[in-house]
């Protein structure tokens, strides 16, 4: 998934990024994927099925509830097409850093507003969790992210049923899990419009950053992958 890092030592005002080296020639503290001057681009593009919506390390509120909710507008599909099968969903991917997992319930909406929690707050207790690799503990600088997806296939449990079960977990590992709620929730939802990541930290003190998210359809069911869009 995109990736965010240091800004290179050769960096300079008035450089090109280069989307495909995991370097920020541009100096804007974002590399590759997650620079907004590569989305869609090259082997940035998403693919058949695939739309992503970068974030240029968008610090995530913390605490009091106060939630992140960045849509993803699909036009792409026939008129009136719904989500018939749960096998056509990939699923949901975001990428991102946090010092504290259990801080967080992130929830997913399809365009008639039926929504599913993907990762639900398991309340104000249990040990520290990270996810991907935060930056310095002031929350000040992010860090660097991990993809996390919520699949209908996945092998892995919900997330904080996997850390629960396994308490020497320390970073969280990218990679697929259920989700919290049933995705099949989703079954009927009309595939174009808006759908809308949610993201809301209800625990004070710890915090994070959002690189960027994803949606992901079964391409069986677009009806011309030539006219799938490049880009946001």
């Amino acid at each position: 998934g995109p990736e965010t890092d240091a800004p290179d030592a050769s960096c300079g005002p008035g450089a090109g990024e280069v989307c495909d080296t995991a370097g920020d020639e541009d100096c804007d503290g974002t590399a590759d994927c997650a620079d907004e001057d590569c989305a869609g681009a090259g082997a940035c593009a998403p693919s058949c099925g695939e739309l992503v919506r970068p974030e240029d390390a968008l610090p995530l509120p913390d605490g009091g509830g106060t939630s992140y909710q960045g849509p993803i507008g699909v036009t792409a599909f026939a008129d009136g097409q719904t989500l018939d099968s749960i096998d056509a969903f990939r699923g949901v991917c975001v990428d991102m850093e946090h010092t504290w997992l259990r801080d967080l319930q992130i929830e997913i909406s399809c365009p008639s507003g039926t929504t599913v929690v993907l990762q639900m707050f398991g309340g104000q207790t249990g040990s520290e969790v990270f996810m991907g690799q935060p930056g310095p503990q002031d929350d000040s600088v992010p860090g660097v992210g991990a993809e996390y997806c919520w699949t209908p296939t996945a092998t892995n449990p919900p997330i904080i049923d996997y850390v629960n079960q396994n308490p020497q977990i320390h970073e969280l590992p990218a990679g697929d899990y259920q989700s919290s709620a049933p995705m099949t929730a989703l079954l009927g939802c009309p595939l174009d419009g808006d759908w809308t990541l949610k993201v809301t930290d209800l625990w004070a003190i710890d915090s994070g950053f959002l690189f960027g998210w994803s949606l992901r359809f079964d391409p069986s069911i677009v009806a011309d992958c030539s006219a799938w869009p490049s880009g946001p």
